[in-house]
């Protein structure tokens, strides 16, 4: 596991903290949780359209 410093607008900040708290889960957890889900779905867009070229 690594450490990240992220620079985030105040608003942003707020906001995760917010749903953090409401998902019962840190702010780390939340952010990684998020990247991940990103990484994911373009990861499947990738594979969908090498797929859909190899058809």
């Amino acid at each position: 596991m690594s450490t990240l410093s992220l620079r985030l607008a105040d608003s942003l900040h707020a906001t995760a903290k917010d749903l953090a708290k409401q998902d019962h889960v840190s702010v780390n957890q939340f952010i990684s949780t998020a990247i991940a889900e990103r990484i994911s779905a373009l990861t499947t867009a990738d594979l969908r359209d090498l797929w859909a070229r190899w058809r």
